[in-house]
């Protein structure tokens, strides 16, 4: 799903082709002291600490301003806000949640309703 949203953003092919080579079965292993846990290919990852995690992830979401009629969002590097007014709380809640709901099937994401405090 990656490569097909750069691919519509215009990367093409021998950059393509390197996202693919670094994105496809990333072989992952763990190591504590002296100990390495056995291989795992995972067959679509993008590596974790890198410095291109971050922007393939806004890569990923931008399509979200394109969304919902309902709901009006913001980009800014890593934040997000989304914004849709009405009268009740009840009225936002139901909305926001059906129009979020889609999006995020579609992409694949889960939305974390936690709160937590660091």
């Amino acid at each position: 799903m990656l490569l097909d949203k750069l691919n519509f953003y215009g990367f093409q092919g021998l950059i393509i082709d390197c996202f693919r080579s670094c994105l496809k079965n990333r072989a992952q292993t763990v190591q504590i002291g002296e100990h390495l846990s056995t291989k795992l290919i995972s067959p679509c990852d993008v590596p974790k600490g890198s410095v291109l995690g971050p922007l393939l992830f806004l890569f990923y979401i931008n399509d979200i301003l394109l969304s919902s009629d309902k709901l009006k969002c913001y980009l800014f590097a890593d934040d997000t806000n989304i914004l849709y007014a009405v009268k009740t709380l009840k009225a936002i809640e139901q909305t926001v949640n059906v129009e979020l709901n889609d999006r995020l099937t579609t992409n694949r994401l889960t939305l974390n309703t936690k709160n937590q405090i660091s």
